[in-house]
């Protein structure tokens, strides 16, 4: 099975474009190289259904995790492009939505919304701890990260990686 992404270094020389929001006041990638070991294992979508992304990562494919919030211009643009590589490339990849966020804090009605308007085929998770979010060092959203089998980042970026077909720009 040939990878998307097989070097990190490459993804990192891509052009990072700004986001809707920055939790920390910053736009750029994050300097993380592997998939935080303490973080959960095994996360429950919107819909009660568990995915274990260590089991997935040791059956050779790769996990996209594509951070977006409900009031995010560019997050509606990108959730397209994220549902067609989420079937496009099924059987190499895993792509999984994040909406990062305490609670309280994000309209879950809004989230609800955009789930089923923006015609999401792939499965979004809510990280209110935090612990996905700071883990990967995500700074805004919209942000794709892509993890490889080994758990280290292939890709991390503002925008949809060109190999999904069509970009967006900010």
């Amino acid at each position: 099975m040939q990878r998307l992404f097989q070097h990190a270094a490459a993804a990192a020389a891509l052009l990072t474009l700004g986001a809707c929001a920055s939790t920390s006041g910053g736009s750029s990638a994050s300097s993380v190289t592997m998939l935080p070991a303490a973080g959960r294992t095994v996360l429950v979508d919107t819909r009660g259904k568990s995915h274990d992304i260590n089991a997935t990562l040791a059956s050779g494919k790769q996990v996209a995790f594509v951070f977006w919030q409900p009031w995010c211009t560019s997050c509606k643009a990108e959730a397209p492009v994220a549902s067609q590589a989420a079937t496009r490339f099924s059987s190499e990849l895993e792509v999984i939505g994040v909406v990062s966020g305490p609670e309280g804090s994000v309209d879950e009605d809004a989230m609800k919304e955009a789930l089923f308007s923006w015609g999401m085929t792939y499965p979004s998770i809510r990280d209110t701890s935090m612990e996905l979010t700071n883990g990967l060092g995500i700074e805004g959203a919209p942000t794709i990260v892509i993890v490889n089998p080994d758990g280290s980042i292939a890709y991390n970026a503002h925008v949809a990686p060109e190999e999904w077909g069509h970009r967006t720009t900010q």
